[in-house]
């Protein structure tokens, strides 16, 4: 037995993102969220991340440069999310306005989105 979830609309934001962020934000949702290692990803450049000032996060939780060489070296477990995050994908990306946040539609909804 399943069921199938929709959404309509967005959440609206209160100023609108910077590019910097919405790119962040779009790489976050296109990248599987898989548990990694803290130590080798430190030598791994992660621009997109820096731009917006997080940290790597527990288990890599906010790293997104996966096309990196090393990156997949720093897989621990690829089908666990890192502590912190609830499954292995985000659904939720920003608006093309970059005003909101809405879900992407694609069928694997298990993301909460943390709003900050």
């Amino acid at each position: 037995m399943g069921y199938t979830t929709e959404f309509a609309g967005k959440f609206q934001l209160d100023r609108p993102l910077f590019d910097y962020q919405a790119l962040y934000l779009l790489d976050f949702a296109r990248t599987r969220r898989v548990k990694r290692s803290q130590s080798i990803l430190t030598t791994i450049p992660d621009p997109g991340r820096d731009a917006v000032g997080l940290p790597l996060g527990e288990e890599g939780g906010y790293f997104i440069n996966d096309s990196h060489p090393q990156a997949a070296a720093s897989v621990i477990d690829e089908n666990r999310p890192p502590k912190g995050q609830p499954g292995l994908y985000c659904q939720w990306q920003p608006t093309s306005d970059g005003r909101g946040v809405e879900w992407n539609a694609i069928c694997r909804l298990s993301f909460v989105l943390p709003i900050v």
